[in-house]
């Protein structure tokens, strides 16, 4: 079960699956134009639900200025899986950039930024422990440097490509 932080009402602890879920969608849900996700292959645990697909399409229709960028560092998964996250992305070429992490990452964890004040993160890729924080502005600058590097080395993957026939 999650727990708030003895430091921030804003910060949660997670310890299970169901709460890493939970505040992935309480916190996509709350995007108000910009989300970043840095996944090694989306896990289907967390984002392969119809309320995650719902927020991403929401974010991304609301206004012209709206800014959705996934990144993967195994796209031949998230293809395997019909992730209906890749799906939306197919749909929406023009609103949600999806590409394939070319450079290691540093460090074990995964994240998302949403807008320029919340972050949701998973310490390691086989945990299920992390943190929500919806007031996170230094967190959120920090991490948005990670993720501009990666995006900046970051190239298009033909399987994560709609097929048009």
């Amino acid at each position: 079960m999650s727990s708030i932080s003895q430091t921030s009402d804003k910060l949660y602890l997670l310890d299970t699956q169901e709460d890493m879920t939970e505040h992935l969608i309480k916190a996509l849900k709350q995007a108000s134009n910009r989300i970043y996700i840095f996944s090694r292959r989306l896990n289907p645990l967390f984002f392969n639900h119809e309320e995650i697909v719902e927020a991403l399409s929401s974010t991304a229709r609301r206004s012209h200025r709206s800014d959705i960028k996934i990144l993967v560092e195994r796209p031949q998964i998230v293809v395997e899986v019909n992730h209906k996250v890749l799906k939306l992305a197919q749909r929406l070429p023009s609103k949600i950039g999806i590409q394939k992490i070319t450079a290691e990452p540093q460090d074990d964890y995964e994240f998302v930024i949403i807008d320029d004040n919340k972050i949701w993160l998973q310490h390691k890729e086989d945990t299920y422990t992390g943190f929500a924080n919806y007031d996170a502005r230094p967190e959120v600058k920090r991490f948005e440097v990670v993720f501009n590097d990666l995006w900046k080395n970051s190239q298009e993957d033909a399987r994560l490509r709609r097929l048009s026939l």
